[in-house]
């Protein structure tokens, strides 16, 4: 049993303030209270024994930073009867906006509201809080239609409640609106000291006959139906990647449904939403920018739109997958992870290996020690012949920025990066060939990737060749790769050489452990479960865009791999070793 004028003695007795506490009106299944003193209106939230304060801490810090709480009054929680007991500053709660406030604010505001609603949901498990479900109807009501109505959205707003075409189900005589989901997050707000949310109008099941009035004094959600809460994609250019691996995986993910397919050629978008039976067809992303239907996208264009994209979208308050590499060149990768932390938007790269079963259990292993020190690690990505789209978009360097390097190596050195822990990259040296390509009509092939792109008068100046080292504070890395070469072997493999035992990964297949034990020489190849890692690539995304948590494919760990490639190409084109800043 908690007592409040204890508790209020103890806060007191810490804060040097005298404090009156009274129980906040939240629907919560843990301890929350409400106080007055000096002008301060704290909140009060005991989060378990004192010896488990630690473990919730951070998760609190969230709460507290997510922008309805302005801040927290003591930085360590204060022991009241053996319980934690932190306290918050409460900021004013109802969602009121000034007439002042700018689109951009609004959307930090909502941001705040959605993070303090995946906090919460994380609380579930750590502190056994159920979130509230039961916002005041009025208050709610009231501040929905004056944000309404200062953004000319009235009209939107009640045909959305009111006029659903599929009135599905009736409850009687007393009225009432039953969501099947979750909580919309971006809807989700404070309303007369309760937690609200308004869920997607337009999957409302409103009875038949009743109108706004006659519902909103009883609004209430009930847990056991819930609304498909899924994240709505944008694919944005709808080519050989987005059909060979994005697509596929979004229709089979869950949690996401794909809403828009785009593309500037529009036959492809038009077949797009013919082939996979759903959304609709748009030949100009800037169409998608303001559309609030749509969580986040898919970048699966030429290289040379990735930034330009993945920047305008997030900008417009939309999470981002791009499609490897991050960018044409680093400072465009740069101003693509800046701008992801200025807009707080979830910035993913297409380093699908990251997600492959083999890599991370290579992963591991090298993580647990089994191999020692890995003191070098070698990759080779070579094919006899296999420049794509020859004399297209894929061999020109104004729009794909390089060849072999940036096409293939990109895999390679990330997932080299991945496994051995994302060591710094210090130096490199590297050269990079235009030999077999550059003549386009006398290139000999027996297939070609991506051969609906190819242009036989077109332009061929990016790298079909490239070898190079790189060193790290971890692993000295040494490659060689090629699109094309003049000796009839396919070699996809990386080596990982440890002091202890090594390993050699097939590109996108299985490893081989080589070890030593007891004067014997060892070769083990492990059978094991796989995956398809394009399929848990979207899942991780998807993911991140609903936790809001950056998952092991986010910009800021992908731009070493990009930081790499430029000092290649930079140390080939100067002939000599150069500094990774």
């Amino acid at each position: 049993m908690i007592d409040l004028g204890e508790l209020s003695a103890t806060v007191a007795a810490v804060l040097g303030r005298r404090y009156r506490l009274t129980a906040l009106a939240v629907k919560c299944t843990y301890p929350v209270f409400r106080g007055e003193a000096d002008g301060v209106a704290p909140i009060f939230v005991k989060v378990g024994t004192w010896e488990e304060w630690s473990r919730t801490a951070k998760l609190l810090k969230a709460i507290g930073d997510c922008g309805l709480f302005s801040r927290f009054l003591t930085d360590l929680p204060i022991e009241y009867n053996g319980s934690a007991v932190f306290v918050m500053e409460w900021r004013e709660s109802k969602i009121v906006f000034p007439e002042d406030m700018t689109e951009r604010q609004i959307e930090s505001f909502i941001a705040g509201c959605a993070r303090m609603f995946a906090a919460l949901q994380q609380a579930r498990g750590a502190l056994g809080i159920t979130p509230p479900t039961l916002g005041t109807p009025e208050g709610l009501y009231g501040d929905l239609l004056q944000y309404a109505s200062r953004h000319s959205l009235a009209g939107r707003l009640l045909k959305g409640l009111v006029e659903i075409p599929e009135a599905r189900r009736t409850y009687g005589t007393h009225p009432r609106v039953v969501c099947h989901g979750d909580f919309h997050a971006k809807n989700f707000g404070f309303v007369g000291g309760e937690f609200a949310a308004v869920y997607d109008f337009d999957k409302l099941n409103i009875p038949e006959g009743h109108t706004v009035r006659e519902w909103q004094d009883t609004f209430y959600i009930t847990e056991d139906e819930k609304m498909s809460d899924k994240v709505r994609i944008a694919v944005i250019g709808c080519g050989n990647i987005a059909n060979s691996a994005h697509i596929p995986a979004y229709l089979k993910c869950e949690d996401a449904q794909i809403v828009a397919f785009c593309d500037i050629i529009p036959e492809r978008a038009d077949a797009a939403v013919k082939k996979y039976g759903c959304g609709r067809a748009v030949y100009d992303y800037h169409e998608l920018l303001d559309d609030e239907n749509i969580d986040a996208v898919s970048v699966c264009t030429h290289n040379d739109f990735h930034s330009v994209i993945a920047i305008d979208f997030m900008r417009a308050g939309k999470d981002v997958l791009c499609e490897k590499p991050a960018a044409r060149v680093l400072s465009e990768a740069l101003e693509m992870q800046r701008v992801s932390h200025e807009t707080d938007r979830i910035l993913s790269i297409g380093v699908c290996n990251r997600f492959g079963t083999a890599v991370n259990h290579i992963k591991d292993m090298i993580a647990r020690g089994d191999l020692g020190e890995v003191y070098h690690v070698y990759a080779s990505f070579r094919a006899h012949r296999s420049i794509p789209g020859i004399g297209g978009d894929f061999t020109r360097k104004a729009v794909s920025g390089g060849g072999a390097l940036i096409d293939w190596g990109v895999h390679y050195l990330d997932l080299i990066m991945y496994c051995c822990g994302e060591p710094k990259p210090l130096t490199a040296s590297g050269e990079a060939f235009c030999k077999l390509g550059k003549n386009i009509k006398d290139y000999v092939y027996t297939s070609m990737w991506a051969s609906d792109t190819a242009e036989e008068n077109g332009v061929f100046d990016v790298d079909d060749s490239v070898t190079g080292i790189v060193r790290t504070d971890g692993p000295t890395i040494t490659f060689n790769g090629a699109w094309a070469q003049n000796i009839g072997e396919n070699e996809t493999y990386i080596d990982f050489m440890g002091d202890k035992a090594g390993i050699r990964l097939a590109y996108c297949g299985n490893f081989t452990l080589y070890s030593v034990k007891d004067g014997m020489l060892l070769k083990t190849v492990p059978e094991y479960k796989t995956n398809n890692f394009y399929e848990d690539e979207v899942i991780s995304f998807v993911h991140s865009v609903r936790s809001r948590e950056r998952n092991r494919a986010d910009i800021d760990l992908a731009i070493q791999t990009s930081k790499i490639m430029q000092a290649i190409y930079d140390s080939s084109e100067q002939h000599r070793e150069v500094t990774i800043d």
